[in-house]
């Protein structure tokens, strides 16, 4: 059971982070963000909004794939860069972002597949409702949520 996150590092070659982590029998391990953000998301927003958010705390520019979690159909018939809303990794659902598919096939190709697999669909067929899973991958900055 883990007690706290003592403190983060970045990688920035990877622009990835690691928490140090103290467990319930003391002892210290560092794990990565990606990887608690499944287990435990609560400590990770908690322990972010306590170091003034994940932006401040690492000066990354660069974000990536925590899940994808539904896809919407594009506006026009034509048109098929289907639009994917994205979880961040070190980011709430609350937090998440609308991409095209055009940009996630380039920053995280296996998420996107993954979510057809796990939805059965493919670009050209409608989603159905996204179950509960782990995406991981690189992607771009993130912007301020958008409301549809």
């Amino acid at each position: 059971e883990i007690e706290s996150f003592d403190t983060h590092r970045v990688d920035e070659a990877n622009a990835t982070v690691d928490f140090l982590v103290k467990w319930a029998n003391g002892k210290q391990t560092w794990e990565p963000e990606w990887s608690l953000q499944h287990q435990v998301p609560k400590l990770i927003y908690k322990y972010w909004d306590s170091v003034d958010g994940r932006d401040t705390a690492t000066g990354l520019d660069v974000y990536h794939v925590f899940r994808v979690l539904k896809r919407a159909t594009p506006p026009q018939a034509k048109k098929k860069d289907f639009r994917y809303q994205v979880q961040w990794v070190g980011y709430r659902r609350s937090e998440s972002t609308w991409e095209y598919e055009s940009k996630l096939a380039q920053i995280a190709p296996e998420e996107l597949i993954k979510f057809h697999a796990k939805n059965g669909c493919t670009p050209e067929a409608p989603a159905q409702k996204p179950k509960r899973g782990v995406a991981r991958g690189s992607g771009n900055p993130r912007k301020k949520a958008k409301v549809d």
